[in-house]
């Protein structure tokens, strides 16, 4: 048996409160993420939750911790990393404000997040924010991003080489470890989302040029 297939005939034991925060997750889930902090997670290592939402699912990983006999709330750090805001660009709930909706002079629920974890913040780290304006100095940046470059070229019809990008802009683009072109969104640890294809290098026929 797995480790983690030994959580699962535990569940119908987890009693969580009844007052558990607003989560876009099962109760099943739930249970889950508190078995995981309770018998499986030590604090060896950071522990990351991108997207906490209204705090539903930080705060049953993070009873779970409280209740680890291996886990030591002196050094062990759960990091919790989303918006916490409602509105363009997110996929958040007014449902995350304690009051059910958000208050017409403003759309961030951050203080209603904090409020409802107050009892694990002494070893739970709240990041608001774009994920890389929010991290440590010492987070190495993405792995991957896009960059323009020259004037228009002919679209292959072959296999794209490794890191070769369409999209990220008026002319083709490469994958490299530096800025993102404007045309890009978001990025992925092996290469830019512009990104169609990471493949090794094929047979490549002859360029095909627009038709005038």
């Amino acid at each position: 048996m797995s480790n983690l297939a030994r959580l699962f005939p535990l569940l119908d034991d987890v009693q969580l409160p009844d007052a558990l925060p607003y989560a876009q997750m099962s109760e099943w889930e739930l249970q889950f993420l508190y078995l995981l902090g309770r018998h499986h997670l030590t604090g060896a290592d950071a522990l990351v939750e991108l997207g906490s939402g209204g705090g539903g699912s930080t705060y049953a990983l993070a009873l779970g911790l409280q209740e680890n006999p291996r886990f030591d709330a002196g050094t062990g750090r759960l990091h919790a990393y989303d918006f916490f805001r409602v509105g363009k660009g997110t996929f958040a709930s007014e449902k995350f404000f304690t009051s059910g909706a958000a208050p017409e002079d403003g759309n961030s629920f951050l203080d209603d997040f904090r409020a409802r974890l107050e009892p694990f913040l002494p070893f739970l780290e709240i990041h608001a924010g774009d994920i890389w304006r929010t991290s440590t100095r010492t987070t190495a940046p993405p792995s991957s991003s896009c960059t323009s470059t020259s004037p228009r070229r002919p679209v292959s019809s072959g296999a794209s080489p490794s890191g070769s990008c369409r999209g990220c802009g008026p002319g083709p683009s490469s994958c490299t470890r530096t800025s993102r072109a404007p045309g890009c969104r978001g990025f992925t640890t092996a290469r830019a989302p512009c990104c169609r294809t990471s493949r090794s290098p094929g047979p490549r026929s002859a360029p095909r040029w627009p038709s005038r």
